[in-house]
């Protein structure tokens, strides 16, 4: 059985962002991604990784407890962060400054205890 967890999740989308850029939007472009977009290709990233220890469907599955764990933790440090009740793509696209931004609070939702 493999083991994929929410900050193994959150790191990966940090490793998207900063390899590829983050954007505002949309989920990908050639320019980036968004927060939610680089959670997509974090999840697709770890599950291609642990296919040749267990089967698609399976890294599937772990994967699926590790995104909702890691969505849970990322939306509970905006809401903490910016006072407020507002979604992770709201925050991305609308409050989030910049890039630096996003990491730092992806990094803090990773270290975060719920």
């Amino acid at each position: 059985m493999i083991k994929i967890s929410a900050e193994d999740m959150i790191d990966e989308a940090i490793s998207v962002l900063q390899d590829g850029g983050w954007i505002r939007g949309h989920a990908h472009t050639a320019e980036g991604h968004c927060v939610m977009g680089a959670f997509s290709t974090a999840r697709i990233n770890l599950v291609m990784r642990a296919r040749g220890d267990v089967t698609y469907q399976e890294a599937w599955a772990v994967s699926a407890r590790a995104y909702i764990d890691a969505m849970t933790k990322v939306n509970h440090q905006i809401n903490h962060r910016v006072s407020c009740q507002i979604s992770i793509p709201s925050w991305n696209d609308n409050k989030a400054r910049d890039a630096d931004e996003v990491i730092e609070m992806l990094k803090l939702a990773k270290d975060q205890q719920l």
